[in-house]
């Protein structure tokens, strides 16, 4: 039932927040290393391409809440969070063509749904330390892209990559 289930939320709930993982019987045992490796990699596994496109990182435009960009840096302490907005009006020639989404056919739910996110994004950045705001017209720019890698520490990268799209729906 969902009395049950909420009461085993909360226990599981519990036990991370105090440390104490032989409360919650699936986590019966100290150290919770492999639970929080598996948790990530499935986190990681959801957000994976459903193409065979590479990626630095991944791409989600579908965070609706600031408590999935706090639980992701919750989950990957080390990493930056990088809120690269395109053009709304490129953005929006590409939403178009995917008639299954309720925002595909409607400009005014679109420029909401654009804005609420943008929110959402652009909050968590003035709260985080670990976050960037960048146009993605600095994926065409090898000066810019290269100054941006360099600032974030990121080793060698492939330069051919520059300026390349990859997928798009707006033209």
């Amino acid at each position: 039932s969902n009395d049950v289930r909420a009461r085993n939320l909360e226990l599981l709930k519990t036990a991370f927040l105090e440390n104490n993982h032989r409360r919650f019987y699936p986590n019966a045992y100290h150290d919770t290393r492999p639970v929080m490796n598996m948790l990530k990699d499935a986190f990681v596994k959801m957000f994976e391409p459903v193409n065979d496109t590479l990626r630095f990182g991944f791409k989600e435009i579908r965070i609706l809440y600031p408590e999935t960009l706090e639980q992701l840096t919750t989950l990957f302490p080390n990493a930056y969070i990088i809120f690269n907005f395109r053009d709304p009006v490129k953005q929006w020639l590409s939403n178009k063509n995917f008639k299954h989404l309720s925002e595909s056919n409607d400009l005014g739910l679109f420029l909401e749904k654009y804005h609420w996110i943008s929110n959402v994004f652009m909050d968590y950045h003035e709260k985080a330390g670990n976050s960037y705001v960048v146009s993605n017209e600095i994926l065409f720019d090898r000066e810019k892209l290269r100054s941006f890698f360099n600032m974030l520490e990121v080793g060698e990268f492939d330069e051919s990559l520059i300026g390349k799209v990859v997928s798009t729906k707006a033209e």
